[in-house]
């Protein structure tokens, strides 16, 4: 049963006071960013602390810890210093992609908010001067965060000209395909693509582009179908080698497991996600992960 308000944040402060961390991962996964948030700032106007700090003073340090205080900040504050952090010095590309392409509109203007308070910087005006513009991902980026998406009607016509941008490599058609499309629309030309050629969007996309280009293409592709094939893309992608990427995984799950709950089922094209959280990761984290991500680790999920 969800709780008011109030009562959530009674409840919050009783589990960080008590240091369980199990029972702050199971109250966490039950509530989204927009009800999360209202807590955050009650909390800090009953108690004067921010629950992140509370937080961080009752657990013992690591990437649980971190993942938990993520998820008791404001969203887009967390988003805003995750993009800080990917801009600090050497680009983050991996970050930039978390952080920039799984994001809609409406959060990337309020991220922008906190940035610019935070940071007394435009975060639009930060991004473009500080990565590249020859590469096709910064290409990609610099496109997304103008939000400037338009239906055409004009989807046969579209998916005949993402063929042809993908047949001949060329990058600057297939971007302005992905920043101007809508989600619906995308979805159509998708479906309409995939049944006039016989071939997916993403395997002529993975055969044309290698590494970052080809992982930020492919998570905008995904994320215009839909935000859970997105996720599962990126905790791939996390998830990928002996040893999971635990700062990625955090930054993953902290933006996106509300916002993406059929990544679990869009997962099983690349394993199981519950056993890769165990084997990949801490007992701590893996246990979060798989509470926050809604997955049975004993089961196929």
């Amino acid at each position: 049963m969800s709780l008011t308000v109030s009562d959530l944040t009674t409840e919050l402060k009783k589990i960080i006071d008590s240091k369980n961390e199990s029972a702050l991962v199971q109250l966490t996964s039950q509530y989204a960013s927009k009800h999360r948030d209202k807590v955050v700032i009650n909390y800090k106007s009953i108690y004067g602390m921010y629950p992140a700090d509370a937080i961080k003073k009752a657990l013992k340090s690591g990437p649980a810890e971190t993942l938990l205080m993520y998820a008791w900040t404001d969203a887009q504050e967390v988003r805003a210093r995750l993009l800080n952090q990917a801009l600090s010095g050497k680009n983050n590309k991996s970050a930039l992609i978390d952080v920039v392409l799984f994001c809609g509109p409406e959060d990337w203007y309020e991220m922008g908010a906190h940035y610019t308070r935070i940071f007394q910087k435009v975060a639009n005006d930060t991004l473009l001067s500080d990565i590249g513009s020859s590469e096709p991902w910064s290409q990609l980026i610099k496109g997304w965060i103008k939000h400037d998406r338009y239906e055409r009607k004009a989807i046969s016509e579209d998916a005949a000209a993402l063929m042809g941008y993908l047949e001949s490599g060329n990058p600057d058609g297939l971007i302005d395909l992905l920043c101007n499309t809508t989600e619906g629309e995308w979805k159509k030309i998708n479906k309409v693509f995939t049944e006039k050629y016989g071939v997916e969007v993403e395997t002529l996309i993975a055969s044309n582009y290698v590494k970052t280009d080809m992982e930020a293409l492919l998570t905008a592709h995904f994320y215009l179908l839909q935000p859970g094939y997105a996720a599962a893309y990126l905790c791939s992608l996390a998830n990928s080698g002996k040893k999971g990427d635990s700062d990625r995984m955090v930054r993953i799950t902290s933006l996106m497991f509300d916002k993406a709950l059929k990544c679990k089922f869009a997962y099983e094209k690349y394993g199981k996600l519950g056993s890769d959280f165990k084997r990949l990761y801490d007992a701590r984290l893996g246990r979060a992960l798989c509470a926050l991500w809604r997955v049975d680790t004993e089961g196929a999920n």
